[in-house]
C-alpha cells in the first residue's frame, strides 16, 4: 500500500444543486492523475446564496489550495486538522466550515479512487459490516403524491431495513447529525465512534444536501451509523443516494 501521493491541485467551482440554486463543486487532483470531487448545496437564505457561493469558492481556490497542494493526499487526519484550524470550529462561520468540509470530502473520493477502493473502504476500513437502516422522511404539510408513494413502497420491499416518518425529529435517545453539520469527515467519524463506544443510543445521518452527490451514504456505511435519513426516492438529488445504497449492498 503506498504512503504517500502528492496532492497537486484543488479547485472550487459554482454549480447548481436540484433546486436550481447555486451550489459548489469541489476537486482535488492527486499527482497520479486522479481526480475526486465532492459536491455540496448551502443551506442559507436565497438572498445570501449567490454572495456565499462566490466566497467559498474564492476561498478554496486561494487559502486553501495554497494550504493543502504538496501535502500527503493519503494523510487524511493531518490534512482535516489543517482544514479545521483554517475553519475555526463551527463558531467562525458558514463560508469557512463549507469550505472545509467540502475539500475534506473531496480529498477522501480522490484518496480512494487513487487507491482503487471503494469509498465507504477508505473511511471505514476492512471493519465495515453493511448498510444502514434508511428512514425516508415526508413532509409534515401533506401527503407524498401517488408516484412517490408507490416509489416508497417499491424500496421497502427491496431494503427491508426502511421506516418512514414525517417531518424531521429527534429522539431523546438518538442523535442525528446533519450533512450540513460537520466540518470534516475525521471530525464526524470520531464524533459517531465516540457517541457508539459511550452507547448513548441511537445515532444517524441526514440528508440535508440537494446535489447528486452520495457520499453522505458512503459515511453512513463506513461509521456504521444505525439509520441514514434520506428524502423520498423521486428527484435525482436524492435518487443518487438509494442507487449508492444499492450498489454497496451488492459489494458487500
Amino acid at each position: 500500500m503506498f504512503k504517500y501521493r502528492q496532492i497537486t491541485d484543488v479547485l472550487g467551482r459554482r454549480i447548481l444543486d436540484g433546486r436550481g440554486m447555486p451550489a459548489i463543486e469541489v476537486e482535488v487532483l492527486s499527482e497520479d492523475g486522479e481526480v475526486g470531487s465532492v459536491s455540496v448545496s448551502l443551506e442559507v437564505s436565497e438572498a445570501h446564496m449567490e454572495e456565499m457561493t462566490e466566497e467559498i469558492i474564492l476561498l478554496v481556490n486561494t487559502t486553501i489550495a495554497d494550504m493543502l497542494i504538496g501535502e500527503n493526499l493519503l494523510a487524511q487526519n493531518h490534512l482535516d486538522q489543517l482544514l479545521e484550524r483554517m475553519a475555526g470550529g463551527m463558531e467562525a462561520g458558514r463560508v469557512r466550515t463549507g469550505a472545509a468540509r467540502a475539500v475534506s470530502c473531496a480529498v477522501a473520493r480522490t484518496a480512494s479512487g487513487s487507491l482503487g477502493i471503494p469509498l465507504y473502504q477508505y473511511l471505514g476500513g476492512i471493519q465495515v459490516q453493511g448498510c444502514p437502516a434508511v428512514r425516508i422522511c415526508l413532509p409534515q404539510e401533506k401527503e407524498p403524491e401517488p408516484r412517490c408513494q408507490i416509489l416508497i413502497q417499491k424500496w421497502r420491499v427491496q431494503y427491508s431495513q426502511t421506516s418512514v416518518i414525517c417531518g424531521m425529529r429527534e429522539q431523546d435517545t438518538e442523535k442525528i447529525i446533519e450533512s450540513s453539520q460537520f466540518v470534516t469527515v475525521t471530525r464526524c467519524l470520531n464524533e459517531i465512534r465516540s457517541w457508539k463506544k459511550d452507547g448513548k443510543g441511537q445515532i444517524g445521518l441526514r440528508d440535508t444536501d440537494h446535489t447528486t452527490d452520495a457520499f453522505l451514504v458512503d459515511l453512513a456505511v463506513a461509521a456504521g451509523v444505525d439509520f441514514v435519513e434520506l428524502r423520498p426516492p423521486v428527484r435525482g438529488e436524492n435518487t443518487v443516494k438509494y442507487t449508492r445504497i444499492m450498489r454497496i449492498q451488492e459489494h458487500l
